[in-house]
């Protein structure tokens, strides 16, 4: 945590915030001053950090009230930091969308994820000004649509929030995310076409979920699948059978249950 300094009780801005969880020291402090700071200011935010609170109180008691205070957060995971993942499930628990950076995707739990997170490569010598713009981009798509952003389990009881979500849409929503997570652990698998295949092979013996379509259709839901972009797979479906969307969704979550079968074979 940063050094606490003993004063007034800090008032939160009455501003839009974003609160930032993220490692202290050398570079981050760095890295929070010129690329943070600037992109979370450009999305029309006010940045906030722990160590910018100066309070008399529990520095963990301020913290949590700028989480809850937070119009959006934004977590950088770098290194598995203790106290960084302890404020993430905080403002997850609290139903705040949250933009998740990193610089190595080794450093983000499996349970996280199927959410977007934004890497950085230092390498590049133009990463902070593409960083930058990419924290500024992902702020304001969280400002306007919070679910994006939130974890599908806290979406299921949400109540304060000012949207809402039917239960089909939740589960597509958790098929993404579970997708996501998929993808991004299964480096040694068959890739795009070869990985569709196969799991269009899979579901034809043991499902005639789609037995009504064609081979390059059921191949083209798969693709969509393994891309991650469920929408898509459920247009395909809904042309190729001829059915409504509502159907087609329910086809698709019938599917994606045999695709976590593949994964965990």
């Amino acid at each position: 945590m940063g050094i606490i300094v003993v004063g007034r009780r800090h008032q939160l801005p009455k501003d839009l915030n974003c609160f930032v969880i993220m490692p202290f020291g050398v570079p981050f402090d760095r890295y929070y001053l010129n690329i943070f700071v600037p992109a979370i200011q450009g999305a029309g935010l006010v940045a906030q950090r722990a160590d910018s609170i100066f309070s008399s109180t529990s520095i963990m008691s301020d913290i949590w009230r700028y989480i809850r205070n937070a119009s959006v957060v934004l977590a950088d995971v770098t290194g598995k930091n203790a106290n960084v993942f302890y404020e993430l499930g905080l403002a997850h628990a609290s139903r705040k969308p949250v933009v998740i950076v990193t610089a190595s995707l080794e450093d983000v739990p499996f349970d996280l994820k199927g959410l977007r997170v934004i890497g950085y490569d230092k390498d590049d010598e133009s990463w902070g000004s593409v960083l930058k713009e990419k924290i500024n981009t992902n702020l304001k798509a969280a400002l306007r649509d919070p679910a994006l952003a939130i974890p599908t389990t806290f979406l299921e009881n949400v109540i304060e929030l000012n949207f809402s979500a039917d239960p089909l849409s939740l589960q597509l929503r958790q098929i993404t995310d579970e997708l996501r997570a998929l993808r991004s652990t299964t480096s040694v698998r068959p890739r795009g076409t070869e990985e569709a295949k196969r799991l269009m092979d899979l579901l034809k013996r043991h499902s005639n979920l789609l037995q009504d379509a064609t081979e390059l259709e059921r191949l083209e839901v798969f693709e969509n699948l393994v891309g991650g972009d469920i929408s898509a797979a459920i247009g395909c479906i809904q042309r190729s059978l001829k059915i409504s969307r509502i159907e087609a969704q329910e086809i698709a979550i019938n599917i994606f249950d045999w695709m976590k079968l593949y994964a965990g074979s």
